[in-house]
């Protein structure tokens, strides 16, 4: 080895960008499956809007099973807009609009896109999202959302594999409100999504490179550390 001390600095940045980089990659995959809504504008009257895609391992697929079935937990919350009165009775009353997650592979079949609402039969009636007929509803999973002082969390089980849509629906009247809180999904594994969920194996493989790069540079380390630098020894 003739140059030990570049050999030692190198070393030195190498195991240092191979931990910056284990360190940053799970962070994005840790926060996948749980969708925030900031304060979003309500859907128009009539309107479906969809936000996100989950992927969901279900219990007959998922390589482990430490928490049982996978669920949804929607925590929301329908609050006045900031230029409009307070209305929390009316919000607390409003019974149309929904947060439903609904399999991809069942979207086209079970939604129709230009006429999803109920028809209404009787002035109780409340119009809400309406699937097709034959449409498996223990498929799909829904909330209503309210307005009030607070969030009620509610939990709901996916009982099959596949990739979710998060939609939104507003059937009634309400306009220019805004939906605020969270929808999380956890597969039988944790919150780690059904599609992320094989590459621990090449976290792990990352880990060990990344050992076995501080234990040479720790060796090398040992063995020059008499004609190291005092800024390379420290």
């Amino acid at each position: 080895l003739k140059h030990p001390a570049a050999l030692s600095l190198g070393m030195a940045r190498l195991s240092t960008a191979l931990l910056a980089a284990l360190a940053a990659a799970p962070a994005p995959l840790a926060r996948a499956e749980s969708f925030r809504f900031d304060d979003a504008q309500v859907a128009r009257p009539g309107a479906m809007h969809t936000h996100f895609h989950f992927y969901v391992y279900g219990a007959e697929h998922a390589p482990a099973r430490w928490l049982g079935q996978p669920t949804v937990t929607a925590n929301l919350l329908l609050v006045p807009d900031g230029k409009r009165p307070a209305a929390h009775e009316k919000l607390a009353a409003y019974a149309s609009l929904e947060v439903s997650l609904i399999p991809l592979e069942l979207f086209g079949v079970a939604v129709n896109t230009s006429s999803f609402c109920s028809a209404l039969d009787g002035p109780a009636d409340v119009p809400k999202l309406a699937l097709r007929p034959g449409t498996p509803k223990d498929r799909v999973a829904s909330f209503v959302v309210a307005g009030g002082r607070a969030a009620t969390p509610r939990t709901a089980t996916l009982p099959a594999t596949g990739v979710y849509v998060l939609v939104s629906t507003n059937c009634g009247d309400l306009r220019g409100f805004k939906l605020s809180g969270t929808v999380s999904v956890q597969n039988p594994h944790g919150y780690l999504p059904a599609n992320e969920y094989s590459v621990r194996s090449m976290y792990g493989l990352f880990a060990f490179v990344y050992v076995g790069c501080v234990a040479v540079w720790a060796r090398l380390y040992a063995h020059w550390r008499s004609t190291l630098l005092r800024v390379q020894g420290e």
